[in-house]
């Protein structure tokens, strides 16, 4: 179905422009998830529209084999308009969606984008177990199937697998890889978080799901249930930021934080 020619994959996580002064931490953990629990060495970039003039120049100057894009509804026009062009480019390009808008919407996505496979739900374990069966040309509609998780096209028909369950311990997700965005970018914003203005405020997610199941929050799509990462975790973060981007205030985005 797809072909790696080269030892070295090269992997594009494209988050499409949608200005905000948060970095997007769910392309973050899918690359720290990938760098430790993938079964090869993998050359992954974040081209971040927040943060760069022209996503798709850097895309080009990048060469990836593997592109894997995030999208919110507010991008999701952007992340089509991307895959067509990337298609366009070079057809060979293996091109991953993932999100809240095709977890939502997973059928309509693919009727309108160029994307080969949809990732539904929490992405980590999933866009990990996809990219090793790529880096050894293993992707077909057979393997596919075999994956939790996932919508595809083949052959005319589209195919949706049963969703994977989400991962309990939070904790072996690795923090964030906030090396892979330009922090400086977003750490220059002037806030009022919480009372607090300034700028260095930067965002944490101690937990990720929400008992509620209101029918206008997304949250409900892609987390099934509440679970947290533990407080020695979450500290430990906070320290590293205060280390290595001297951070002056925090913001949880977590969906119900009281919890």
């Amino acid at each position: 179905m797809y072909k790696v020619n080269t030892q070295a994959l090269r992997i594009c996580l494209v988050n499409p422009k949608l200005e905000g002064p948060y970095p997007p931490l769910g392309v973050g953990y899918v690359a720290s998830y990938l760098r430790k629990y993938g079964k090869d060495s993998y050359n992954i970039k974040i081209i971040d529209g927040n943060c760069c003039r022209d996503a798709l120049k850097e895309v080009y100057k990048f060469n990836p084999e593997l592109v894997g894009f995030t999208a919110l509804s507010p991008q999701i026009k952007e992340a089509i308009g991307l895959s067509w062009q990337i298609r366009n480019w070079k057809k060979e390009i293996l091109q991953v969606i993932g999100g809240i808008h095709v977890s939502a919407m997973p059928e309509e996505t693919f009727s309108k984008g160029a994307f080969d496979i949809g990732i539904l739900g929490e992405g980590e374990e999933t866009f990990c177990e996809l990219v090793d069966l790529f880096s050894r040309n293993k992707v077909s509609q057979d393997a596919l199937e075999r994956i939790k998780g996932v919508c595809f096209k083949d052959k005319g028909a589209f195919y949706c697998t049963p969703w994977r369950e989400g991962i309990a311990d939070l904790d072996m997700i690795p923090p964030p890889a906030r090396d892979l965005f330009d922090m400086e970018h977003y750490l220059s914003y002037s806030l009022l978080i919480r009372g607090i203005t300034g700028s260095r405020i930067t965002t944490v997610m101690g937990s990720r799901g929400c008992p509620f199941n209101c029918t206008f929050c997304s949250s409900k799509i892609i987390f099934k249930g509440v679970r947290q990462f533990s407080p020695g975790y979450i500290i430990a973060e906070i320290k590293d930021l205060i280390k290595q981007y001297n951070i002056k205030a925090i913001f949880f985005t977590d969906d119900t934080f009281t919890i």
